[in-house]
C-alpha cells in the first residue's frame, strides 16, 4: 500500500457581517483530504492529505469607537462635608447707627475697595405721618484739619415714610455719615467687603 501526501497553502477569507462594524481577516486552514491513488497494479488504496496553509501575517483592525464610561455614583457610599475657607470675599460690619432724629456718625475706615451702606427706616408715632429720612456720605478730613469739614461723596438716601435698601460704594478710606431725620426712626449699617 502506498501512501501519498500532498501540502497545498489555503487562504481562507472570513467576513463577519453580524458585527457593528463588517470585520474582516484572513484565517489560517487546516484540512485533511482523503484521495484514492492508483498504483501500477491497479489497486485503489486510500491516501491521506494533509493541506496546510503557511503561517498568516497579523492583521490588524483600523480602531474602533469607545465611549467614554459613565461614572455612576455609589448609592451605599456616604460623604462628608469638611469645611474649607472662604476664598471669597465676604461681608464684614463695619458700624451700626440706630435713631430718630440728626446725626453725624464718626469717622469710620473702609479696608476695602467696596463696601455698601444698608438703611431700614419707619415713621416714628409722634411723627403723625410719613416724614424724610436722609443720608450724607462725606470723606473723612485730613488728619491734624479738625476744622475742616471733610469733602461730600454723595446722597445715598432720600426717602419718605416706610423704607429698606442698600446703596454699594468703592474706595477704601475714612468717612462718615450725615444723617437728617424728623421723627423717622432708622438704623443704618456699614459693611466693608474683604
Amino acid at each position: 500500500m502506498k501512501k501519498t501526501v500532498l501540502v497545498a497553502s489555503i487562504f481562507l477569507l472570513v467576513v463577519d457581517c453580524t458585527a457593528p462594524a463588517p470585520a474582516v481577516q484572513l484565517q489560517e486552514v487546516t484540512r485533511e483530504v482523503e484521495v484514492t491513488v492508483i498504483v501500477q497494479q491497479a489497486i485503489e488504496v486510500p491516501v491521506t492529505v494533509i493541506v496546510q496553509s503557511p503561517p498568516l501575517p497579523t492583521y490588524t483592525p483600523y480602531p474602533t469607537y469607545t465611549p467614554y464610561p459613565t461614572v455612576m455614583p455609589n448609592p451605599t457610599a456616604t460623604h462628608t462635608a469638611t469645611a474649607t475657607p472662604s476664598l471669597l470675599p465676604e461681608w464684614h460690619p463695619i458700624g451700626q447707627w440706630t435713631g430718630k432724629a440728626i446725626k453725624t456718625t464718626e469717622t469710620f475706615h473702609i479696608p476695602s475697595s467696596e463696601w455698601r451702606v444698608s438703611w431700614e427706616t419707619i415713621p416714628h408715632e409722634e411723627a403723625g405721618g410719613a416724614s424724610i429720612l436722609q443720608i450724607f456720605v462725606y470723606e473723612a478730613p485730613a488728619e491734624g484739619k479738625a476744622s475742616d469739614k471733610g469733602s461730600w461723596v454723595t446722597l445715598l438716601a432720600n426717602t419718605m415714610g416706610t423704607s429698606k435698601d442698600s446703596s454699594f460704594m468703592h474706595g477704601a478710606g475714612s468717612y462718615y455719615l450725615q444723617i437728617s431725620s424728623a421723627l423717622q426712626n432708622y438704623t443704618i449699617t456699614v459693611e466693608a467687603r474683604y
